[in-house]
C-alpha cells in the first residue's frame, strides 16, 4: 500500500512539471501579441501625420488664392510732379517722377533756399510698395534719399551727403501733387491793412511792386509795435530776404498819425513826413544809430 502511495505522489509531481513547462512555452506568444499591439501604433501616427499635411496644404492653397485676387499696383500714382508743401515759398522744391514700374522709378528734383538752388536726378529702387531709396554717390561723399508715399503726399528724408545742393539748400519735406501750401501765403494781407497799403502805394508809386510786393512775398516779414522817441505809437515792419542782403529787403515805420518811413536794402529811402529830410531821422525815431 505504501508503495502505491509513493507512485501516486510521483505521478502528481510529473504532471505539475509538465503544466509549468506548457505555460513557459506559451509566454512568448503572449509577448508577441503585445508587440503586435504596439506595432499598430505607427499606423495611427501615420494617419495623424497625413491629416496634418492635408490641412497645411489647404492653407497654402487658400493663401495662393488670396494672392491671385490682389489688384495690380497702379504705378501711374507715383508719376508726375510733386511740389514741396508746408514751407515758405522761397524754400520750395519739386520732384518729377517718371518710368515707374515694379523695380523703381526715375526722378528729377530741383530745390531752393531763397536765391540758392540745388538739383538731383537718378533712379530710386522700391524697398516696399510705398517706399523707395536712391543712393547718391559722388566724389564728395555718399548719401541716401528716401521716398515714402503716404496717400496723397510724398514724405522725403535724407541721410548722409546729398550732392548738387547749394548753400543751405535741402531736400527733405512733404511733397504733394496738389496745390502746395506755403507758410507765408497772404503775408501782405495779414500784415498790412487796406489803409496801410493805400498809403504805401501812394508813397512808393511805380516802385511799389518792385521793392515792396516782391520783397514781401520772397522774404520773411515781421511786425512789432513800439513807441518812438518822440512819443508816437507805431509799428515797425522788417522784411529780410536771406542770400539777398543789399538787394532785397526793407524796414518800415507806420505811425499812428499815418506817417510812413521806408528804407530799402538798396539804400532807397522814402517818407510822407514833410519834416523828415533823410533816413537818419528814421533811426533817431527808433533810438538807433545810423550805421550807413
Amino acid at each position: 500500500m505504501k508503495k502505491l502511495f509513493c507512485i501516486f505522489i510521483a505521478s502528481l509531481t510529473v504532471l505539475n512539471l509538465a503544466a509549468c513547462t506548457f505555460n513557459v512555452q506559451n509566454a512568448p506568444g503572449e509577448k508577441e501579441n503585445i508587440q503586435n499591439t504596439h506595432a499598430e501604433l505607427p499606423v495611427d501616427q501615420a494617419d495623424i501625420e497625413t491629416s496634418d499635411v492635408t490641412v497645411n496644404s489647404d492653407i497654402e492653397i487658400e493663401d495662393n488664392k488670396d494672392a491671385d485676387n490682389l489688384e495690380p499696383i497702379d504705378y501711374s500714382f507715383y508719376e508726375g510732379r510733386w511740389e514741396r508743401t508746408f514751407v515758405h515759398s522761397s524754400l520750395n522744391g519739386q520732384f518729377t517722377i517718371s518710368n515707374a514700374d515694379e523695380e523703381g522709378f526715375d526722378f528729377v528734383g530741383e530745390f531752393f533756399y531763397y536765391s540758392h538752388s540745388g538739383d538731383s536726378a537718378g533712379r530710386a529702387v522700391f524697398t516696399s510698395e510705398n517706399e523707395a531709396v536712391f543712393e547718391d554717390k559722388s566724389e564728395l561723399g555718399e548719401g541716401y534719399i528716401y521716398f515714402t508715399f503716404e496717400e496723397d503726399k510724398l514724405n522725403v528724408t535724407t541721410e548722409g551727403f546729398i550732392s548738387g545742393m547749394g548753400m543751405n539748400v535741402s531736400v527733405p519735406g512733404y511733397y504733394t501733387k496738389g496745390e502746395p501750401e506755403y507758410t507765408n501765403a497772404n503775408v501782405i494781407e495779414n500784415t498790412f491793412s487796406e489803409e496801410d497799403l493805400e498809403l504805401i502805394k501812394s508813397l512808393l508809386g511805380e516802385d511799389y511792386e518792385d521793392i515792396f510786393v516782391n520783397d514781401s512775398e520772397c522774404g520773411s516779414v515781421v511786425s512789432d509795435e513800439t513807441v518812438l522817441t518822440d512819443g508816437r505809437k507805431a509799428r515797425v515792419i522788417g522784411c529780410i530776404v536771406p542770400t539777398m542782403y543789399g538787394w532785397m529787403g526793407y524796414r518800415m515805420i507806420i505811425t499812428e498819425d499815418e506817417m510812413i518811413y521806408f528804407l530799402h536794402e538798396r539804400d532807397i529811402f522814402k517818407t510822407n513826413d514833410p519834416d523828415c529830410n533823410d533816413k537818419s531821422y528814421m533811426f533817431e525815431l527808433l533810438g538807433e544809430e545810423d550805421l550807413g
